[in-house]
Formats: structure tokens, sequence, C-alpha cells
């Protein structure tokens, strides 16, 4: 992903977090996000249509837990890890919805494949996307969160600007 793609997709993560999940979170400068002790776990969202790529964010468990309880008005232990990680999917996919269309405008057509989640992933991982060009990281309530756009073709000159 190029770094003309950050702020944008820092943007409407951000705004999805929080009428999804009512949870905040600020950009921060992935390459100083350290790895989380534990495993992690990370969805993928890929689109097609009027262009193509994928979407890939990455973060806790306990993260994905407090998504599941902001979107289902739970308290985080009352949440499943089933909840969590449907939520998380949930959460990704408006947030690349929101994305296109802030990139490409309303005109455009995409279709976006079913979310994908891979759990257990270790430190090499994370290390791997926040060097990734132009990846983001966020931070909320000291749970980090990974995020990258990786795109093949489309109307996204100029970050839809």
């Amino acid at each position: 992903m190029s770094d003309e793609f950050k702020e944008p997709l820092a943007g409407a993560f951000t705004r999805v977090l929080e009428e999804v999940a009512m949870i905040f979170a600020d950009q921060v400068d992935a390459a100083e996000l350290e790895a989380p002790s534990g495993s992690c776990l990370a969805i993928n969202v890929g689109f097609g249509g009027s262009g193509t790529g994928n979407m890939r964010l990455m973060t806790t468990a306990d993260m994905a837990r407090e998504v599941a309880a902001g979107a289902l008005g739970l308290d985080a232990d009352e949440t499943s890890d089933e909840d969590a990680i449907d939520a998380l999917k949930e959460l990704l996919n408006v947030a690349l919805g929101q994305l296109l269309t802030d990139l490409a405008g309303t005109e455009a057509i995409f279709d976006l494949t079913a979310p994908s989640a891979e759990v257990g992933l270790e430190s090499d991982s994370w290390d791997a996307l926040k060097l990734e060009e132009g990846a983001v990281g966020m931070l909320s309530d000291e749970h980090p969160v990974l995020l990258s756009l990786t795109v093949s073709s489309g109307p996204f000159g100029s970050a839809g600007q």
C-alpha cells in the first residue's frame, strides 16, 4: 500500500470503529507499535469490481472482544471467541466499504469478498505487517491495531481526492 492511502484508511477505520463499537482510537506510527504479548488475529477482506485489492487488520483477542462488546452492548467478558471474530469481520467489512466510497466515490461498483480470519498469529506476522509500506497503526485503550490496504487496480488516483 502506498502512503497516499494511510490517512483515508485511518479515517474510515476510526469512523466505523466509533459508530459500530463506540470505541475511540488514535493513529500512531505503525513501525513503533510493538508486537503484543501472546498471539494475534488477523481479518482479511478482498474486493473486486471497479478496482481490486485487499484490506487487512491485525490485533489482539482482547481488542476483538472489546469490539464485540461495544457492537453487542455487552461487557467484554460476556463475549465469546466467535462473537469477537465475527465482530471484527463485520467491522473490517464496513470500514472497507466506507474507504472504497471515500477513495472512488459513489459511482464505482465494488464486490467485497467474505471476510476471513486467521487466529494464533505470532509476533513475526505482526512485525511483517507493520513494516509494509503505508501500514497504519492505531491504538485504542492500549490495544494495538495494524491496518493495511493492498490495491492492485482501480480508480484511486491521489487517494480519491
